[in-house]
């Protein structure tokens, strides 16, 4: 409808793209006990060296890291913005996309 694909179809997301293939949007199932509504932002880093960079820059100013996961898919971390924004900070590991409907979906929900 608005111009993307469904890349990967999962138990309870999907994650769609545009033409390029370009991960874009991912879309979750609503489930009891998460909050309804947009959950992050994602922002890719241009190697796991300067997201550890980035994660020492981090705890330098004081900003707390929620979470940091390494799948074989993608490494992620995630902070709160001073507007308590979740912003995802990743590094994408060389899998196809359809690696992510492997993940576990609680894993998926900040991985993508």
């Amino acid at each position: 409808m608005v111009g993307l694909d469904v890349l990967v179809q999962g138990r309870t997301f999907a994650i769609l793209g545009g033409s390029l293939g370009e991960r874009s949007l991912s879309l979750f199932q609503s489930r009891l006990g998460q909050p309804v509504g947009f959950h992050h932002a994602g922002f890719q880093l241009a190697s796991d060296a300067e997201l550890d960079s980035s994660l020492v820059r981090a705890k330098t100013v004081g900003v707390e890291v929620e979470v940091v996961i390494d799948s074989p898919v993608r490494r992620a971390a995630l902070l709160r913005d001073p507007d308590g924004i979740l912003l995802q900070f990743y590094v994408d590991r060389d899998q196809p996309v359809a690696s992510f409907a492997r993940l576990e979906d609680d894993a998926v929900l900040y991985l993508a």
